[in-house]
């Protein structure tokens, strides 16, 4: 099913992960944490009646992929992501650059041979995201970033590890409330959906 329902509906929760910048003891000692954390979350819908006003799509996995994939939907929506990976990138060699220049380690091969590699990898991704805006496309009457230059530069995010599973993680080492802990293993446990529809069907994640 797809389908979009206020946060306030009976049965719909948020489950954020725990938040590092109360954690931050000074903007000094963690400048970045101080001023930029933000919070994943999950949304969970625990038995919630959707209005049928509400749905979308019902039992059409192809359609509701092509919902985000078939129209600029998931180009525009994550092209933010590749630019703040890029930020991440550049903060990274700057660190690794000074680094290796107060230890005075520049010049042995395999630091310079690294530091290259950390370069290469932010020019070109600079690059990919210039080249997604030069050559931008049309959706009707609608413009929008270049997807193959997107999608390329989406793949070296995949260097990342997967927030989703540090923040199912987490939040599974936080659950106290033994009645949401239950709950957290029960979806936790829902990665095949069979286990939720009495093995009826299976949906596409």
């Amino acid at each position: 099913m797809t389908c979009a329902m206020p946060t306030g509906t009976e049965g719909v929760s948020l489950w954020v992960r725990k938040p590092f910048e109360k954690y931050a003891v000074t903007d000094f000692d963690n400048p970045f944490t101080s001023r930029f954390d933000e919070c994943d979350a999950m949304v969970i819908f625990d038995n919630v009646k959707v209005p049928w006003e509400r749905v979308f799509l019902l039992d059409d996995v192809q359609q509701s992929r092509e919902m985000y994939f078939g129209t600029p939907s998931h180009v525009m929506g994550n092209h933010q992501s590749v630019v703040r990976y890029h930020e991440k990138l550049k903060i990274i060699l700057g660190f690794a650059y000074k680094a290796a220049e107060m230890s005075s380690v520049l010049q042995v091969p395999a630091v310079r041979e690294t530091l290259s590699k950390l370069a290469i990898a932010e020019a070109g991704l600079k690059g990919w995201i210039a080249g997604q805006i030069e050559d931008a496309e049309t959706f009707g009457p609608y413009l929008h970033v270049n997807r193959r230059g997107f999608r390329v530069a989406l793949v070296h995010q995949q260097l990342l590890p997967d927030h989703r599973d540090r923040a199912r993680d987490a939040g599974r080492r936080t659950v106290s409330n033994a009645c949401r802990r239950l709950r957290a293993e029960r979806f936790d446990a829902a990665r095949d959906i069979r286990a939720l529809l009495g093995g009826r069907r299976s949906v596409s994640h």
